[in-house]
């Protein structure tokens, strides 16, 4: 009998081709929702230009915008964001959801920030320079006396994950066990598996594998079934903010060079609005503009164009707004749809690229999605 999960639905793999987006989902009927992502991914440039046949009527659009700003005064960042997953779905141009944003004003004001509006948009150079103060000035730095061999390998057999390990929340116990089926792959010369790792003060003290417990922020390459400190001189970083992803991801894919480049993001997820929060940082969380920022921050400076595969280990970051926001930075998105177990992926998954090393995206994205399954059934949180 097929596998089920109710409520840790089967992950989704979200295929990038150029300007379509095709979304393959595991288990579940899904294909009416696929088929609307992929109405509103094919026709976006037509709806554009005219929009007449998919306007709402106007008191609908009325209702929307109020609903819009009834979230607006308490938490600007999301409903500007929020905007942005309405003119996803129903394919309003910028313009006129701005228009009637501002003239929805509760306050009267008609002013919007123009740094929390640029989350409407693909950003572009000027506006990362405006909102980071220049692109140049990302640098990670690793302690020379303990850091690993980037891998030199010159076929097209090689990967390079990272894992983005915010543990900084009440899910540090699961991080745990993730490293541990992590360092259950067996070594190889075609893979490199680097974690960035944030912990938590509060909910556990174990150490895990060969490094005792801590509270702060290291970089670890998993390698001989232990973990590799790359860098024990960080201190507490914040995983919310959009210079340290885009740090990690420079350093990473640099000190890490492969011919296929795989980067996971970890922890509790809310779809749109991102993923987080960053305990021991204010709770902050890794917002969707941020993410997109960071990416296009990381690879500009790594100098890689584009991922092969992004995955999130978290709840509902496969929704339309999320995926259509990654794909200029990766061919192949991994993520769940609804909720996940918390022990959430298993990583010994990545056994597959040391005995098959040219496996493509998408067949790595079909592994993962396969062994989440078993994984669950492992755990007892599968339903028939």
């Amino acid at each position: 009998m097929e596998v089920v999960l109710r409520k840790f639905i089967t992950l989704v793999l979200a295929l990038f081709l150029v300007s379509s987006l095709t979304v393959a989902c595991g288990g579940g009927d899904t294909s009416s929702s696929t088929d609307e992502s992929n109405s509103s991914s094919s026709t976006d440039e037509s709806v554009e230009d005219s929009t007449s046949s998919q306007q709402a009527s106007e008191d609908s659009r009325d209702a929307l915008i109020e609903v819009i700003f009834s979230e607006f005064i308490d938490n600007y960042d999301f409903s500007v964001c929020l905007v942005d997953a309405v003119q996803a779905s129903t394919g309003w141009t910028y313009e006129d959801l701005l228009d009637d944003v501002v003239n929805n004003d509760g306050n009267g004001t008609g002013e919007i920030d123009e740094e929390v509006i640029s989350c409407l948009s693909y950003l572009d150079d000027e506006e990362i320079a405006e909102l980071t103060g220049g692109t140049d000035d990302l640098e990670l730095p690793v302690d020379e006396t303990n850091s690993a061999e980037a891998l030199e390998n010159d076929s097209e057999e090689s990967w390079t994950i990272l894992i983005y390990l915010m543990g900084d929340t009440d899910l540090e116990e699961y991080a745990l066990g993730d490293i541990v089926e992590m360092a259950a792959v067996p070594d190889s010369p075609n893979l490199n598996i680097v974690t960035f790792f944030d912990r938590s003060e509060d909910h556990t003290n174990e150490g895990v594998l060969n490094v005792p417990d801590f509270t702060d922020t290291k970089i670890f390459q998993v390698t001989n079934g232990e973990l590799l400190v790359l860098n024990d001189n960080l201190g507490e970083k914040n995983l919310g903010s959009a210079e340290t992803f885009a740090e990690f991801i420079d350093y990473g894919l640099s000190a890490f060079p492969a011919d296929r480049t795989g980067l996971i993001l970890w922890d509790h997820g809310a779809g749109w609005p991102g993923m987080g929060p960053d305990e021991d940082s204010g709770y902050d969380i890794l917002t969707l503009q941020e993410m997109v920022l960071g990416l296009e921050l990381g690879l500009a400076n790594s100098e890689i164009d584009k991922l092969d595969l992004i995955g999130f280990d978290a709840c509902l970051m496969a929704t339309y707004e999320v995926a259509k926001k990654m794909a200029p930075f990766a061919n192949i998105m991994v993520a769940s749809q609804e909720l996940e177990p918390g022990h959430g992926w298993d990583y010994e998954v990545l056994e597959v690229i040391t005995t098959n090393p040219s496996i493509e995206a998408a067949e790595l994205g079909i592994e993962i999605t396969n062994s989440y399954l078993d994984h669950a059934v492992s755990y007892g949180t599968e339903i028939d």
